[in-house]
């Protein structure tokens, strides 16, 4: 009988124990385990947990368990917190932001794009995927952190493509993830799309009610290859699709140009170099729409750039609105000068139309 009120007494201090202990479980996905950096990031919605400060212990589970060192009240999004596991002791976050993670066994180079497992996670799913992957940008590969282009695939060849979607951003198969490297905040880039989105909208909008003016971004916490690489912004891309311009059907309707050096001159409307109809560059400007496969035909953009540089002050206030959507000029104007963002002046910035006997407008781009 003593030998039975034992047992029960055991398995009654057993249970009280267990219930006041308490473990975060964290699904595969929602998290990514640095070990080089001794870090971890999860992705849950800590508003879900219980209060802490009840409780003996509290543990992580991961891929294994993880103990507080200091067991916490709450769990907070701008506290950092200290596990460990077998003696190795790691830094923990509760990240705000989704969480992206990339392995790849090839060497991410400029071009051609690399075979990668892109995996997603915020509040709502975790996504995995086929992707290639490339540097961007010109400058900016010099820099330690990187800034990459992603295309989504539907297999390892990279042959067909496939749209992802993320948060509210757009359903499409080509990414950016911008680096931010040189902005210590993390701010200037993120800010200035979200105002310009806010400032302008298309003025088509009636025709065209999905187009928007420029790139949709979010932040996100990147890993490569298991090693964390810091703050991202997942931007979309200023495309055809992005601005809703008229495709190409024999005819050219839609226009789109890239401004992608300061060489000419002509993107800033100081030169006028001559242009061939079979080169899709001309001076500063890289054609986006249409593509090239289907025609190349340089004439429009010129004559307009002829126009702003050459025609007389007073036919320039008479005509150029028939070329030049100068609300938009007017809302790029005070953009640029609001954010100080001289390299979206001539370099890094869009001219487009939206279909033919349009006038011209501006978008613009890396921030």
């Amino acid at each position: 009988m003593k030998r039975i009120y034992f047992i029960i007494i055991l398995i009654v201090s057993f249970s009280l124990n267990a219930q006041n202990n308490y473990t975060i479980s964290v699904p595969e996905g929602r998290y990514q385990i640095d070990t080089t950096n001794e870090l971890i990031i999860c992705k849950i919605d800590i508003n879900q947990l219980p209060d802490l400060s009840s409780y003996d212990a509290v543990s992580l589970s991961l891929d294994t368990n993880y103990e507080f060192t200091v067991n916490p009240n709450t769990i907070s999004y701008q506290e950092s917190y200290s596990v460990e596991n077998n003696a190795q002791q790691y830094t923990l976050f509760f990240s705000v932001f989704p969480l992206i993670s990339i392995d790849t066994e090839f060497e991410i180079i400029d071009d051609p794009k690399r075979l990668a497992t892109f995996t997603y996670a915020d509040l709502e799913e975790i996504q995995t995927a086929s992707m290639g992957i490339e540097l961007r940008g010109a400058t900016s590969q010099t820099y330690p952190k990187k800034t990459y282009d992603l295309e989504f695939w539907e297999d390892e060849n990279g042959d067909d493509t496939q749209n992802m979607q993320f948060g509210n951003l757009r359903n499409d198969d080509d990414w950016v993830l911008d680096a931010l490297y040189n902005e210590p905040l993390r701010l200037r880039a993120y800010s200035s799309h979200q105002l310009w989105l806010d400032i302008h909208t298309p003025y088509y909008l009636d025709m065209e009610d999905e187009a928007k003016s420029g790139a949709n971004v979010m932040y996100a916490d990147l890993f490569l290859n298991n090693k964390y690489i810091g703050i991202y912004m997942l931007s979309e891309q200023v495309d055809k699709k992005q601005l809703k311009l008229k495709s190409y059907n024999g005819n050219i309707r839609g226009e789109l140009y890239k401004g992608d050096s300061w060489m000419s001159g002509n993107a800033r409307f100081n030169e006028l170099p001559d242009y061939d109809n079979t080169n899709d560059i001309w001076g500063d400007y890289e054609l986006k729409l249409p593509d090239s496969g289907d025609a190349i035909d340089w004439e429009n953009l010129y004559d307009f750039t002829d126009f702003v540089i050459n025609s007389s002050l007073e036919d320039f206030r008479n005509e150029i609105p028939e070329t030049l959507k100068l609300e938009n000029a007017f809302d790029y104007f005070i953009f640029l000068n609001l954010t100080r963002a001289t390299d979206n002046t001539g370099k890094n910035i869009y001219t487009a139309k939206y279909k033919q006997d349009e006038p011209y407008f501006f978008a613009p781009w890396d921030l």
